[in-house]
């Protein structure tokens, strides 16, 4: 317990001190006044990522040791059918609401989410033969880190103009790395210290922690979304027709038609890579299921500090 709470101010102890502004300026070449927005919105990721590698690493050991790889194709396609769902809701959700209403909304609801599932496992809610603990917190994962994806780029259009998304973007969204990697390095030493299970409550947090950090970066700098900002209409579409408009829109296009076959290829030769690994994993580990956690928290932090190097030296030649 002395462990966590020594962890849970680390993360939060930049948020205590004053930025010192002039200092980020000097180290990151930033122009005057983006430091501390910088600061916020690298933060922001860096705790997403840090929870989200410790959640996938636990939550890939959990389904494997409950059911093995040769369910994951059916699997797939539950997280396919629920990252259509949402899909189909979010426009409707962002042209009414707006997107500081969302980012509040996924913090909530990502940390919730979490702590049912971990309550699930905890008390063995049994469906079909398989914990419904455990499946949902690995559904969880992929529609969350979807929502944000999708999310993330939306909002900082409101909180960076044209030209420093252009310039900043791509700073701030090393964080991820940064947090990727954070998070593999402490998840073995975290399973040893409180075990995997207490380990899922901090990815829960890593949620609200993030989402009170942007809470606290919009009351620093005043920013409140205008109603021109938000998309705001009178007569907002529904679901059915943002899908039905979506669909028209592809169709009479042929760009989108091309591109939209590349995401479909992308996604399925992704789906068969994870189901490949996934199984080589539980045939290695079996029966080892906070070692094979260990190992993907190492390998999340060999990967991501490879993306990292690559994003700081190839990515900006490519630009």
């Amino acid at each position: 317990s002395v462990f966590v709470i020594r962890l849970v101010y680390a993360i939060l102890k930049p948020l205590i001190l004053p930025i010192k502004e002039n200092d980020m300026i000097e180290l990151l070449g930033l122009r005057k006044g983006e430091g501390s927005t910088v600061f916020y919105l690298m933060t922001y990721l860096a705790l997403q990522c840090f929870g989200t590698s410790l959640g996938i690493a636990i939550a890939t050991s959990m389904l494997l040791a409950e059911v093995g790889a040769e369910k994951l194709p059916y699997i797939f396609v539950g997280i396919s059918f629920a990252a259509l769902c949402f899909s189909a809701i979010y426009p409707v959700l962002m042209a009414r609401r707006g997107s500081q209403f969302i980012c509040r909304l996924y913090a909530v609801c990502g940390f919730f989410t979490i702590i049912a599932c971990n309550l699930m496992i905890r008390s063995d809610w049994i469906l079909g033969g398989i914990n419904l603990g455990v499946f949902l917190q690995y559904l969880a994962f992929f529609v969350l880190l979807g929502w944000d994806i999708m999310h993330f780029g939306n909002y900082c259009q409101t909180v960076l103009n044209p030209l420093q998304r252009k310039r900043l973007y791509g700073l701030i969204l090393s964080a991820t790395k940064l947090g990727g990697i954070l998070g593999g390095i402490c998840l073995g030493p975290l399973i040893e210290s409180i075990g995997q299970i207490n380990v899922l409550i901090l990815w829960a947090f890593a949620y609200l922690i993030s989402g009170i950090v942007l809470i606290i970066f919009e009351k620093k700098v005043q920013f409140k979304e205008s109603l021109s900002s938000r998309r705001k209409q009178t007569n907002n579409p529904g679901i059915w027709q943002n899908l039905q408009t979506g669909f028209r829109e592809v169709l009479g296009n042929s760009f989108l038609i091309f591109f939209s076959l590349l995401i479909a290829l992308d996604i399925c030769t992704g789906s068969l890579m994870v189901y490949q690994f996934n199984e080589g994993l539980g045939q290695i580990f079996a029966g080892q299921s906070e070692k094979l956690s260990t190992f993907l928290g190492q390998f999340a932090a060999i990967s991501n500090g490879i993306a990292l190097i690559l994003q700081i030296f190839l990515a900006p030649r490519l630009s």
